[in-house]
């Protein structure tokens, strides 16, 4: 066998020493990635559900600007006082329907017809709402107002990042990190 062709052969693969030094890089490399990924996942779920609350203000506005002047219908998203749900449901202005985000999409309402929406964050994500305000509800009146200059819900995981959804008089709202523990979010004004 010539020179050339053992060293050719010789070539061909990796030596043990070299596929450890590969596999330790590696595990390095996803012990570092690994928590970084997580972080970013709970940041992008809550942001997910601070998301979606804003659009049900937007539909709770929605639903006593479309019911036309003069009906006295209002709007309302009650939280649970635990913070793990609300129920949106709108109804005129002669005693509450008794909603209830426990009970569960299609029953959280005893009046079924006042029911729009029930919202539970994701199953084990241990996201809560904390409201800051007129009790555990914000309502929305008609002329599209709350019923309070600033109204705060604060979204957060009981150990980890933190969002709060600022609504003002007229309903509009806004997403903001209280304590800077989510980039990408201004710094919370309302305090």
């Amino acid at each position: 066998m010539s020179a050339e062709m053992r060293s050719a052969a010789h070539s061909k693969g990796f030596t043990l020493v070299e596929a450890m030094v590969t596999l330790a890089v590696l595990g390095i490399l996803l012990a570092v990635a690994i928590p970084n990924f997580s972080d970013f996942v709970r940041k992008k779920r809550l942001e997910g559900v601070a998301k979606e609350f804003v659009a049900d203000l937007a539909l709770a506005r929605s639903e006593v600007i479309s019911s036309g002047q003069g009906n006295n219908r209002l709007a309302r998203i009650q939280f649970e006082p635990n913070g793990t749900c609300y129920v949106l449901y709108a109804y005129k202005n002669l005693g509450s329907p008794g909603c209830d985000c426990r009970r569960g999409i299609g029953a959280a309402c005893r009046v079924a017809s006042a029911e729009l929406k029930v919202v539970t964050p994701p199953a084990g994500s241990g996201i809560v709402f904390r409201s800051e305000g007129d009790g555990d509800y914000l309502t929305f009146l008609e002329g599209f107002q709350t019923r309070m200059d600033a109204y705060k819900v604060t979204i957060k995981y009981p150990a980890g990042p933190t969002l709060r959804v600022e609504v003002k008089k007229l309903g509009t709202a806004s997403i903001c990190s209280p304590d800077g523990s989510v980039s990408g979010h201004e710094p919370c004004t309302l305090e």
